[in-house]
């Protein structure tokens, strides 16, 4: 995990607080520390508040962003992302956010499909995560690691598609069969998750 945990350490100037330094700073500090400490939900608050005393501290919803990210609220970081890539001009810095957005929902594509019950909604965090990769590579296009995220993204995408359709195919076979053989159709799921392949992934 490169990019994703780059951090703005911002005004972090002096070791000690000083009386001068406005709340905002402080809770930027404390934002900066926690994360640091592996504090992400205290990281996530703190960079918030920082925000909300000064909205010139757009920067601060990104790292809220990553906080978020590492805690495992991946909606919650995907909203900050979002509100960090409307606020800001930067290509590279709204490529970023997108980027991470794209991983996020990876993130959640993967989960969906540690669950056989769950495994064909992991199709739409796969699409969203290759939109948002398209979206970042519109930004900046020369970005390897996107480029290498969406080919992960699209070819999981297609792996999913072709299991669920297997998957489908296994059920109406089974259900023609019930008759005669009774219930024997778990001894053909054991590998229905395939090769999920998420050592692919890299998130930066």
């Amino acid at each position: 995990m490169t990019r994703l945990i780059y951090i703005f350490i911002l005004l972090l100037l002096a070791p000690l607080v000083t009386m001068s330094q406005s709340r905002e700073k402080i809770d930027l500090n404390n934002g900066v520390e926690n994360y640091e400490r592996g504090k992400y939900k205290d990281a996530q608050v703190s960079f918030e508040k920082a925000y909300a005393e000064n909205p010139n501290y757009v920067r601060a919803l990104y790292n809220a962003g990553n906080s978020a990210y590492l805690a495992g609220k991946f909606d919650t970081a995907m909203i900050y992302y979002k509100d960090y890539a409307d606020k800001i001009k930067s290509n590279k810095e709204i490529a970023k956010a997108h980027f991470n957005i794209g991983n996020a929902n990876l993130q959640k594509a993967a989960k969906s499909e540690a669950n056989p019950e769950t495994a064909k909604n992991a199709q739409a965090f796969y699409k969203e995560a290759i939109n948002a990769y398209k979206h970042s590579l519109k930004h900046n296009p020369s970005d390897i690691e996107t480029k290498y995220n969406l080919t992960y993204a699209l070819n999981k995408l297609q792996q999913n598609q072709q299991q669920q359709e297997q998957n489908g195919d296994s059920d109406k076979n089974d259900k023609g069969d019930q008759g005669d053989k009774g219930d024997k159709s778990d001894q053909n799921n054991d590998n229905q998750n395939g090769d999920k392949g998420d050592d692919g992934n890299k998130e930066g």
